[in-house]
């Protein structure tokens, strides 16, 4: 409405604008205080310069996901990875997602970890559950360069690490899991601030990568393209559009693909 509406009827109005949160309105970049010196570091992969303000062209995936998102989705998922890339890599568990990141650097990861607590300490896990921690769980304790960017090319990986709350402060005590992506080597990471479903993780997902490489604009930066998907995804009723939470610089410029990079969409 254009009419001013006093306090009272703004306690109970029946509806709400959803361009009214700035998530939807504006370019959100979200920085670490406690980090601030580091990232500000020319050699820190997160920080722009001003001859290094371009991300690698997305050529190239890697994608994990938890049994938890159902079959449907993660099948939905993988086909459309193989129809924008042509030789995406899937993980099962943590070993292949190492094996993969070792074969080859990746500049988009994408997860779709069940992330929860035991006896204290928070993981992350794929594949299937019956499989033995070892091998289906991440702790924190256990993260490494090795499982982002072993091979410490700079700038690093898009990470999308679509679990639940993996963008905000567990109730264990620890501080984002994103950003602890964010701090080993990765140009950028997305996570979530609130509980997700994965029938919902997996479609935003899609989203996610369908816009990243669909770039045709040189000039086109990450922020802008987040701020595209999550309006989109609201427009279609997700509303985990709205916890979404970007970790690094909003100004990376990204690369369009050249015509002889794009697939053939075949699959394999």
């Amino acid at each position: 409405s254009q009419v001013a509406l006093t306090p009272r009827q703004l306690r109970w109005t029946p509806t709400i604008c959803p361009l009214g949160f700035w998530s939807l309105q504006k370019v959100i970049e979200r920085r670490d205080p406690a980090g601030a010196a580091v990232e500000a570091a020319a050699t820190h992969p997160s920080a722009p310069t001003p001859t290094r303000r371009r991300l690698p062209v997305i050529d190239d995936t890697l994608f994990a996901s938890s049994h938890y998102v159902p079959a449907e989705e993660r099948q939905a998922t993988w086909d459309a990875l193989r129809r924008q890339f042509d030789d995406p890599g899937l993980a099962d568990d943590w070993d292949q997602w190492l094996d993969a990141l070792e074969a080859r650097p990746r500049p988009l990861l994408v997860m779709l970890p069940h992330h929860d607590a035991q006896a204290g300490l928070d993981f992350l896990e794929i594949g299937d559950e019956q499989l033995p921690p070892v091998k289906g769980h991440l702790s924190r304790g256990q993260l490494d360069e090795y499982y982002v960017n072993p091979a410490h090319v700079e700038p690093g990986p898009i990470v999308l690490l679509l679990g639940c709350r993996t963008g905000a402060q567990t109730e264990v005590g620890y501080v984002q899991l994103a950003r602890s992506f964010q701090q080993l080597r990765s140009s950028i990471v997305v996570g979530t601030l609130a509980q997700v479903l994965g029938r919902h993780a997996a479609p935003v997902a899609r989203e996610l990568v369908a816009q990243l490489v669909a770039v045709d604009d040189p000039n086109a930066d990450f922020g802008t393209i987040m701020r595209r998907v999550r309006r989109r995804m609201l427009a279609k009723g997700y509303l985990m559009a709205l916890c979404l939470v970007a970790l690094g610089d909003a100004e990376w410029r990204l690369t369009p693909r050249n015509p002889a990079q794009r697939p053939s969409g075949n699959g394999h």
